[in-house]
């Protein structure tokens, strides 16, 4: 696995089930946390995705290639129900971004 290369890409072209025993040892301790330049504006706030989220949500990584958020150990193990979007396609939206984790948080 290339280490410049964006993991979060790279386990959705190749699943964390398919790895070598030493991949998913060196995978599971990498969780990408990258800094998302996501802004979004409507009529009363302006959202900003925050790096301190990763602390508050152990299991929150993202992609700087996409610029989606994912939950880290649903892109492992396979998301079901509401944490497909998670492992799937991602989150990019900021409304209500605290509810869908804490949502997520329950699994």
């Amino acid at each position: 696995m290339d280490q410049c290369s964006d993991l979060i890409v790279y386990l959705k072209s190749r699943p964390f089930s398919s790895l070598s025993y030493e991949e998913k040892c060196a995978v599971k301790e990498r969780r990408p946390k990258p800094h998302l330049n996501i802004v979004q504006r409507d009529k009363h706030q302006s959202r900003k995705c925050q790096s301190q989220w990763y602390e508050q949500y152990e299991w929150l990584t993202a992609s700087v290639t996409t610029g989606m958020m994912h939950c880290y150990v649903c892109l492992l193990f396979g998301g079901e129900g509401d944490n497909k979007e998670w492992s799937e396609t991602g989150i990019a939206c900021l409304k209500n971004f605290h509810r869908r984790a804490r949502k997520t948080s329950n699994f």
